[in-house]
């Protein structure tokens, strides 16, 4: 994508704009540079939805993998094509996104709307529908019970779908 130019400034300064278009963000610190994930914060409050485009590796140690067809090399958590160098994909977690979000100096509050809330709005799966029995992005009597309870440090500690507990 390109990036902000005063002469050919793109499509961020036309999503940014739009009140009704939600920004999708890979806050890897690789995809996205950590000032670049403060201004769009600051910039679209509440359209941000935190999304990873993991691949198969994510979890896994540094090495070999594919990617489909494609041979993809995997250092640091950084997924690139051995063919020619180009971002292959993510090896990020949802939870380290928000994690990464709150280092940047996110609000929690923000951070986790980023990954629950936005992007269940983005899907229509805020409110109920024929996809979801019970809306989904908020902790709300009516709603999902999906959701995580996190250490101060913002690691899972345990989880719950449809409010029964499975971790």
């Amino acid at each position: 994508m390109n990036g902000l130019h005063h002469r050919n400034p793109g499509p961020i300064p036309a999503v940014v704009e739009n009140p009704q278009m939600m920004i999708e963000l890979i806050n890897d610190g690789f995809h996205v540079q950590t000032p670049m994930v403060r201004l769009v914060f600051r910039l679209a409050p509440h359209r941000i939805c935190l999304i990873t485009d993991a691949m198969a590796a994510t979890g896994c140690p540094d090495g070999p993998y594919k990617l489909g067809e494609l041979d993809v090399t995997v250092v640091d958590s950084h997924a690139r094509l051995v063919s020619n160098g180009a971002i292959a994909a993510s090896t990020l977690t949802l939870a380290q996104a928000v994690k990464n979000a709150v280092a940047a100096g996110i609000p929690i509050v923000e951070a986790v709307e980023a990954a629950t809330l936005s992007p269940a709005r983005a899907l229509g799966l805020d409110r109920a529908n024929s996809v979801s029995e019970a809306p989904l992005g908020l902790l709300a009597p009516g709603f999902a019970a999906d959701f995580n309870l996190c250490d101060n440090l913002l690691s899972v500690e345990k989880v719950w779908v449809a409010g029964v507990q499975v971790r």
